[in-house]
């Protein structure tokens, strides 16, 4: 627990307007440095993330060949490439890699405050992304694709989609985004999700006939947790939408925000464990909303404002440490200590 806190302590001070000794950072360079960070915490973490066990035996010291031939085609040959050199470290150290190099370009290109976008993406995706390899992969990419959203190049983003595809096949989630920035309004998004909870039985049965997401769909019953997650990520929508009223920045967030209503319509779906799963496409863009909702207010209010993260990075681990099953996070272990013989659940 002490080395998140630690860890995001560090993030707050290198990411803020100054450095541990106070002088001045630019923002790009605040940027770059509390990334290099964030990469290096999760290149070189060893049994960091609730899936972390099985990337590695899928690697090491054997192939499990019927698990990795189920990957899609770029983490099944970045595991083939890291099993041929005896290095299963290597495959998470190039899946960081790809994965936060994605959303540092995005947030350098798109956001409002470097700032407050680090702090969002820390405390609201960092730890998941660790456990999750493949699919950060793949939100990572289509996160950076936003980019062909807001210039309206349809064919742009679908290429995204379809490079994010090959790293997770739940990318196939993100196409709608860019219809839902466009064409949808706050009161169409929400008539949407009505619609759409109607009609799960039909939407189910369609995935099934399109033999798509089968092994997830065929152990909801199995998948559990994650239902206090997300009632605070339905808090966080209710929470910027009134915002944007109190303080007048609806206009700037309108074409976001139904964005950020519609991924709470995934929990609805698939339960809490895998509904937020696939719902992180859609949460990612309160990286770029948040700002955008709190761009009028001073900065000591914007600062204190996020406390609120802050207190759900926390609640996070220690909902983690509760697991009867294994801790995903706690302690963090790099690879140059650890007993990598060993892992906390076998």
């Amino acid at each position: 627990m002490f080395f998140y806190i630690f860890f995001l302590i560090i993030i707050i001070i290198f990411a803020g307007r100054y450095n541990i000794n106070g002088k001045y950072l630019s923002h790009q360079l605040a940027l770059s440095i509390s990334f290099i960070f964030i990469c290096l915490i999760a290149m070189f973490r060893f049994d960091v993330g609730f899936d972390y066990p099985t990337y590695w035996k899928s690697i090491y010291p054997h192939l499990d060949k019927i698990e990795v031939n189920r990957w899609e085609i770029i983490p099944r040959y970045l595991g083939l490439f890291c099993n041929k050199y005896h290095c299963p470290s290597l495959f998470f150290i190039l899946t960081s890699i790809v994965t936060y190099l994605f959303v540092f370009f995005s947030i350098k290109e798109n956001s409002k405050s470097y700032y407050e976008s680090i702090i969002i993406y820390v405390t609201l995706f960092f730890l998941e992304s660790m456990g999750i390899v493949r699919e950060a992969m793949a939100v990572s990419i289509t996160f950076w694709g936003s980019r062909y959203i807001f210039s309206k190049k349809l064919m742009k983003y679908l290429l995204c989609c379809l490079l994010a595809f090959l790293c997770h096949q739940s990318a196939l989630i993100a196409i709608p985004i860019y219809f839902i920035y466009h064409y949808l309004d706050i009161k169409k998004s929400l008539l949407f999700v009505v619609v759409l909870v109607l009609l799960k039985g039909f939407v189910f049965s369609k995935l099934n006939e399109l033999n798509l997401m089968l092994s997830y769909l065929n152990r909801l019953d199995e998948l559990k947790g994650g239902n206090t997650v997300k009632y605070f990520y339905l808090f966080l929508t209710v929470y910027l939408f009134v915002m944007t009223k109190l303080l007048g920045s609806y206009n700037q967030c309108k074409k976001l925000l139904p964005i950020i209503i519609i991924s709470n319509l995934f929990p609805i779906f698939f339960g809490g464990h895998m509904g937020l799963r696939f719902s992180v496409y859609y949460n990612m863009y309160i990286v770029f909303c948040w700002p955008l909702v709190f761009d009028k207010m001073k900065i000591k209010y914007r600062a204190l404002n996020l406390v609120i993260l802050y207190l759900f990075f926390i609640m996070f681990i220690g909902i983690s440490i509760r697991n009867p099953s294994r801790s995903a996070y706690v302690p963090y272990q790099t690879i140059f200590f650890a007993d990598k013989e060993n892992f906390r659940f076998n």
